[in-house]
């Protein structure tokens, strides 16, 4: 998918305080809620043509296709990370509740992929996409 054209939007996302579940639960239990993390967000967000990234850390990346203007986009995506996720784990035993935080960008408005790395990677970095 040619990354400047009208219509396509990156969105980041990060899942908050993954860092603490591995520490206390190990980095099975937090492998496996990124993985339910990543379906969460591809089941409730993601279209045909859409596409997700893992990124480093407890983060992801889509291109999201949309004929909706960014205000439209960032609601979209804003509904879906509104509420915290919750999961079951080892068959019930164990329910977790995560925090994603999420930012949207225009591709079709940046200069260079170059320049939409570097603001996701600022986005990934500010204190308050971290913590809950």
């Amino acid at each position: 998918m040619p990354l400047q054209q009208p219509g396509v939007y990156a969105a980041a996302f990060y899942v908050q305080r993954l860092e603490q579940f591995n520490a206390r639960l190990g980095d099975k239990i937090g492998n496996e809620l990124l993985c339910l993390a990543a379906q969460r967000i591809v089941n409730a967000l993601l279209r045909p043509g859409d596409q997700l990234f893992r990124w480093r850390g407890p983060a992801f990346v889509a291109l999201l296709n949309r004929g909706d203007g960014l205000v439209d986009v960032r609601r979209e995506v804003q509904r879906v990370v509104a509420s915290r996720f919750h999961f079951e784990l080892r068959g019930g035993a164990m329910l977790a509740s995560i925090g994603v935080d999420a930012k949207v960008v225009s591709v079709a408005t940046a200069c260079s992929s170059a320049e939409i790395i570097q603001e996701m990677e600022q986005f990934f970095a500010l204190p308050g996409t971290r913590a809950e």
